[in-house]
């Protein structure tokens, strides 16, 4: 893949904190002499994605869904929409590609849609499965795949798991929160479980960490399949300063309101905002909007808390008198740049995750789902 000029598909999951890993791994690429096309499953018929650089391409397909539909009120139905409209397009968009002399040499798909292996491989591409979260995390999923252990059906179902290569005894609530309570994310479970169900036939496992946070479980992990590392994927300003031009991430699915956060930001002391998010993905209950609304009320600081725009009549109406700015949008990672632009000088309140791999502030985080529970176990553990 490293030959000069040569030419992979990049085929996140439409959801933003895949979205960002992956579209970040693609202006490493560029900077390397490698093309692109990423390929971008949206309900936008002319997505205004822009990437400031001549060797990405984006290539859009619609999801199925009517602009400003909400998809993730029935999961399943959104994952099934997606999976339809990839199998319809993507065998097309590669076929097109080779009759105009611009032959892909790869395809990158996220791990969550392992079936794309096989329709690599049917085309004559390598398959490189792309992992957004750490290995710590796959390496249970793939334990559990494997039946090394059971799932416990709820938080208190074992009290002591076995030990793995290169891991610690783990409780359960060590695990991942699809683990943790199956009974809770059935459908979850299975998407998680099942991306390494053809984990010994991917040509090349590529996965957002860096060797020096899991050292010893890297050594296992590259004693059973073809690992490279390539996080954190974040932009090369906050990293290693590589690329000029890469300050900001730049893609979202989102409409970012990131001059309005800015301004109001810039009227308060260095310090004194704490920035709140759940990205994308996570639906809170009423009450957990309520009780966030009530913390954030007496705790004496300003906020800025993003909002989806689905998620708006959860909202406490008091909230107009509090000393926080709703943000009336579906999301936000809004500002992807937000977890460095607008919340670059603050705290944050995030749900886990990508936000903090790639956040350099202090971080508390309210684990809710997948690796939050799990994640912050340190190499001296590991």
């Amino acid at each position: 893949m490293r030959q000069q000029g040569s030419h992979v598909i990049v085929l996140p999951f439409p959801v933003q904190g895949h979205l960002t890993p992956m579209s970040q791994f693609c202006k490493r690429l560029a900077s390397k002499g490698l093309k692109s096309t990423l390929v971008l499953v949206s309900d936008k018929p002319s997505p205004p994605y822009k990437t400031y650089h001549d060797s990405i391409t984006v290539f859009p397909i619609p999801n199925g869904f009517q602009e400003g539909e909400d998809p993730l009120q029935d999961l399943d139905d959104y994952i099934e929409r997606v999976h339809t409209s990839i199998k319809n397009r993507l065998p097309e968009l590669i076929q097109d590609m080779k009759l105009s002399g611009n032959h892909p040499r790869a395809l990158v798909y996220d791990s969550t849609m392992p079936w794309l292996l096989d329709v690599a491989h049917d085309h004559g591409l390598r398959g490189a499965a792309f992992f957004t979260q750490p290995w710590l995390v796959s390496v249970i999923y793939y334990h559990v795949h494997k039946g090394s252990f059971s799932v416990p059906s709820t938080k208190h179902g074992h009290s002591t798991l076995a030990s793995f290569p290169a891991f610690p005894m783990l409780s359960a609530n060590d695990l991942p929160s699809y683990l943790c309570e199956s009974s809770s994310y059935p459908n979850m479970l299975r998407i998680v479980i099942e991306q390494l169900s053809n984990i010994d036939r991917v040509d090349i496992l590529l996965c957002n960490t860096f060797d020096t946070l899991e050292e010893k479980l890297l050594k296992w992990v590259k004693s059973l399949w073809p690992v490279l590392n390539i996080g954190p994927t974040v932009p090369s300003m906050y990293l290693d300063n590589r690329l000029s031009e890469d300050k900001s991430y730049g893609f979202s699915f989102f409409t970012a309101k990131s001059a309005e956060c800015k301004g109001w930001l810039k009227s308060k002391q260095p310090n004194s905002v704490v920035y709140v998010s759940f990205g994308s993905l996570v639906i809170l209950k009423d009450y957990q909007m309520m009780e966030l609304a009530e913390g954030l009320k007496h705790s004496g600081c300003f906020y800025l808390w993003i909002v989806r725009e689905t998620e708006m009549d959860k909202i406490p109406k008091y909230c107009v008198e509090m000393k926080l700015v709703l943000i009336v949008s579906f999301g936000l990672f809004l500002v992807c740049s937000a977890r460095f632009g607008v919340a670059d000088d603050d705290g944050a309140l995030v749900h886990g995750g990508g936000a903090v791999l790639d956040g350099k502030k202090a971080v508390s985080r309210w684990p809710l789902i997948s690796l939050h529970s799990c994640s912050p176990r340190s190499e001296d553990e590991t």
